[in-house]
This record gives structure tokens, sequence and C-alpha cells, in this order.
């Protein structure tokens, strides 16, 4: 959806993106009160088949769901170093199962099923961003 919004292509009178996506599309579109996928406390996760420690994930190549993401952004302040790859979002946590990549970054309804897959959560993002900061 980003994308889509970002080509001007007018699929869309209305869309659903990224709060990072939104600088690139304030000419385009007004921000209405509804709608999130981060909130107080709660965010994008970095999911891995083993328990490793914040700063060993630092060190991994990590499959992102796109860099206009709000969820590559929180990634970029927590570790700005860290490598990435993007993968379509719904294919990070069977790539990461499969062994494609050490780390994934998770959003939408991967949040919510993730242990299933015998993932481990490594960071909340929207968690470290609460307490790291002390803002919402």
């Amino acid at each position: 959806l980003n994308q889509k919004a970002i080509e001007g292509d007018g699929v869309y009178d209305v869309t659903a993106i990224s709060f990072h996506a939104y600088p690139y599309l304030q000419e385009k579109y007004a921000l209405m009160t509804c709608g999130g996928s981060v909130g107080e406390g709660y965010g994008p996760m970095i999911v891995a088949p083993r328990a490793y420690s914040e700063n060993e994930i630092k060190a991994k190549k990590i499959a992102v769901p796109g860099k206009l993401t709000t969820a590559y952004l929180a990634l970029k302040i927590f570790a700005p170093e860290i490598e990435t790859e993007i993968v379509p979002f719904d294919q990070i946590i069977p790539r990461v199962v499969a062994g494609e990549y050490e780390a994934g970054l998770i959003i939408h309804e991967g949040q919510l099923t993730y242990d299933r897959s015998g993932l481990y959560r490594i960071v909340d993002l929207g968690r470290w961003w609460a307490q790291t900061t002390g803002l919402p």
C-alpha cells in the first residue's frame, strides 16, 4: 500500500500507509483519526529461531517488510547499522523458519502467531521504544 500510494497512480482514495511513509505522501493524503498497528508499548517485533540477546541480534541479517514501514524506522532507531533485506511481510516467518534469515521483523498477524512456528521474540520494538524514551 505504501508503494501504491507513493507511485501516485490514483488507485485508492483512502488507504492505510505506514507512519514512516506519510512524510512522502502528506501532499496527497490527510491523516485520519482511526487505524493503526502500533500501540502504547506494543509494536513490530524481531523474532528468531533461537533466543538471541539484543546485542547479538544487531549483528544478524534481518528480513524486513519494507524500508518505508514504521517497523523499519523503529528497527533502524534500535539498531542503525543492522543489515536488512526486504521480504513480503507474509513470507517473513516462513523464511526465517526455513533458515533463509537469522531473524525477521514482523508486523500484523505475525505478531500474534510467531510462537506457533517455534520462533522467539527477541525485541518488541514498541515496548523497547516506550522503555527507552518514555514516550508513547
